[in-house]
């Protein structure tokens, strides 16, 4: 029940789940303190932090496994004063001395909260407190906490204090930083680091082309996807996964070959329709395949990314009001971020987002991530 329970956090089947959580009260198995990690590790990743919390408190004695699976999903659920709140609790209320495991949850938690304070303290603390020797993940987190307040210079200064070889995570969430700031001048600094440890890695170059994109560089874009080409790297396509009834529908960018694709292409229409009568422009910023289209078809793109087809479909399949849940492989672009903002608020309906990254819960036209992510 581990393992069934462990699929559905992986797929984001909370439905499929919830049947399993009733089985195993059924069966008188969520006494073992190994069920109820699973539990809340799976109510995490489906994005029902609220359930997750339920099974926690309910928890009469925890060990720190139970711990560090609670922490990470309230950091991955965007809940990061929450997630320090209960490490604290944990040091300080039930004695058990924290891992390296456990710090690596919260600093994201920090970083993802933009907890810039509380993640220097416990990054310090690390070695002073717990007597740990930060690891190269540790260092990722403050890379990331760091770069996402747009303090590049800082966190490009601590990858250069790293004792060991800086590994190339380092640099290449220095370069997502970059992207979302917008600065070549770094993003290409990063980029000739990771080049020298892995040159063939598709994301790298997306990521240094969407920096070119942002500021408007298309020569220099175009040079990046020529590039790919003859190295014979292509881009990860974008992928989505909608929990409908029971059954898990997976929707792939621009798949016209989908047994539905009729059917959602005339909802997604209907939708874009909606959003652009209700004030939506869409964000071309990070389109760069085939820039030479011009405007109109980089608009194109957006509308089939593959969350918008996934949400199109859970729209005419699902009864008003109810909660759509969709699991994506890459990480939400900004148009995409902006048009379910939207979605949520002409429809009615709470998105939950799981991205790459983190969840985004989409509702009344605003995002738990506060724009910040």
């Amino acid at each position: 029940m581990v393992g069934v329970l462990s699929a559905c956090a992986v797929a984001g089947a909370l439905e499929l789940g919830k049947w399993a959580h009733a089985y195993v009260e059924k069966h008188r198995m969520d006494g073992r303190l190994s069920v109820r990690t699973a539990l809340i590790d799976m109510y995490s990743k489906c994005g029902y932090i609220d359930r997750a919390l339920e099974v926690f408190e309910s928890t009469p004695v925890r060990n720190l496994v139970l711990w560090t699976s609670m922490i990470n999903g309230l950091a991955i659920n965007g809940s990061g004063n929450k997630a320090v709140e209960f490490f604290d609790r944990m040091v300080n209320d039930d004695d058990i001395k924290p891992d390296a495991i456990v710090l690596i949850s919260v600093l994201s938690a920090c970083s993802h909260g933009g907890l810039i304070d509380e993640g220097r303290r416990l990054f310090d603390e690390l070695k002073s407190r717990y007597n740990l020797i930060p690891r190269m993940e540790h260092y990722g987190c403050m890379v990331d906490l760091l770069g996402r307040a747009g303090r590049l210079d800082e966190a490009l200064e601590l990858i250069r204090r790293v004792p060991s070889e800086p590994s190339v995570i380092l640099w290449r969430t220095l370069l997502g930083a970059c992207r979302a700031h917008r600065n070549v001048q770094i993003g290409e600094l990063a980029m000739k680091e990771i080049q020298r440890r892995e040159p063939r890695h598709h994301g790298d170059h997306v990521l240094l082309s969407n920096i070119y994109a942002s500021v408007g560089r298309w020569e220099d874009v175009a040079y990046v996807r020529r590039a790919m080409k003859r190295m014979g790297v292509s881009k990860e396509p974008g992928c989505s996964i909608i929990e409908v009834d029971g059954q898990i529908y997976s929707f792939v960018v621009e798949d016209a070959t989908h047994r539905h694709s009729e059917e959602v292409r005339a909802a997604l229409e209907r939708m874009t329709r909606r959003l652009r009568e209700a004030g939506h422009v869409p964000d071309t910023r990070e389109v760069v395949a085939r820039v030479e289209g011009g405007e109109e078809e980089r608009e194109e793109k957006l509308v089939h990314h593959s969350e918008k087809v996934a949400v199109a479909f859970g729209l005419i399949r699902t009864v008003p009001g109810t909660t759509l849940r969709v699991v994506k492989n890459l990480r939400v672009c900004v148009d995409c971020h902006a048009a379910m903002k939207l979605i949520s608020e002409i429809y009615g309906r709470e998105i939950v987002l799981r991205d790459r990254n983190r969840f985004h819960h989409f509702k009344s036209g605003s995002c738990s991530c506060d724009d910040y992510w």
